[in-house]
């Protein structure tokens, strides 16, 4: 803890407190304290009690899960953890760090005791190796080509994308493209599959795929890689991979006096809570990610409990229709 302390320049106090979840500890801190946590694979127990026979469930996350902007997951793993709470178990937060290699994994895995495991993970190694201890195990929105059996609780991306793609294409847009990195996240690439298969099921609309070898979100906005999108003016609306790169394309078509919903459609996924109040509202794919998460939750207690076999759960995203799309059949 001290370790955690002097990196962030608060005190020990402070960080037990937040890794307690303690309630007189802002949100913003708890976040920052557990994000310093997984650069030394630090386990956090949620709920520290006296009672023996509490049983525990391990929440296994990669470090971006757990960065203070990354609200994404943040709803995930606070739901999962309110869930199991509710319920009477603990949580051990078990967080790898950026470039954990599960061939030299140090005893993360050794000193856990729990009862059950739920991993939000893109390695395969890493979970085949939580399936070989043979425990309870869900995996939250896993990668689609892990070729091995195993419970998941997955986000449909790739109708997500068809889905987005279909709205705009409905609205009379007949050049769409499509603004993300598939090399970002497994999720952006199957979000740019599904795009591609709806403007091939749909003659007459050209798809253009904007795709570059940025390494990060943020390079969209800061490196000016949306030039092709407004270079072309036949492109009327664009399908973002999230609500992040549909925001950063929002400052860069003001900065250009391009009107979002007139001019240029932008339609994000993901829904994030400050979509809401962009200029103009963005309009949205849903993904319920707090259902999701009590869902994991739910499921693992059940295998814990009477050792359940559970097929998992495939969740749908729904339209949340704002300003951003002009519609241009009127």
């Amino acid at each position: 803890m001290q370790m955690i302390a002097d990196e962030l320049g608060v005190s020990k106090g402070v960080v037990s407190k937040a890794l307690a979840d303690k309630f007189d500890v802002s949100d913003e801190i708890k976040l920052k304290v557990k994000a310093t946590a997984c650069n030394i694979g630090y386990v956090l127990d949620s709920k520290k009690k006296n009672n023996s026979r509490k049983r525990t469930v391990s929440l296994i996350a990669e470090s971006h899960c757990f960065m203070p902007l990354n609200v994404f997951w943040n709803l995930f793993i606070t739901s999962i953890e309110n869930r199991l709470n509710i319920h009477g178990y603990r949580v051990n937060y078990i967080i790898l760090p950026k470039g954990f290699d599960i061939k030299n994994e140090n005893g993360i895995f050794h000193k856990d005791r729990s009862h059950g495991i739920i991993a939000i993970l893109s390695d395969a190694e890493t979970a085949q190796y939580i399936l070989a201890n043979k425990k309870p195990a869900v995996f939250v929105d896993p990668r689609e080509d892990f070729y091995f059996e195993h419970v998941r609780i997955m986000a449909s991306n790739k109708v997500t994308g068809y889905s987005a793609t279909k709205h705009l294409i409905d609205k009379g847009h007949k050049k769409i493209a499509f603004v993300g990195n598939k090399n970002i996240s497994f999720s952006f690439r199957e979000r740019l599959f599904g795009f591609k298969e709806c403007i091939a099921a749909h003659p007459g609309v050209i798809g253009v795929d904007l795709h570059d070898e940025i390494s990060n979100l943020e390079d969209y906005y800061s490196t000016g890689k949306f030039e092709a999108l407004i270079a072309d003016r036949d492109i009327t609306g664009a399908v973002c991979a999230n609500d992040h790169i549909a925001l950063s394309l929002y400052r860069f078509l003001h900065t250009h006096g391009i009107k979002i919903g007139e001019e240029v459609s932008v339609l994000g996924i993901d829904d994030m809570h400050d979509s809401r109040f962009a200029n103009p509202p963005l309009t949205t794919m849903h993904i319920p990610r707090r259902e999701m998460g009590e869902c994991a939750a739910d499921i693992i207690i059940k295998m814990i409990e009477d050792g359940s076999v559970i097929a998992g759960m495939e969740y749908k995203s729904t339209l949340i229709e704002r300003e951003s799309v002009k519609d241009m059949t009127k």
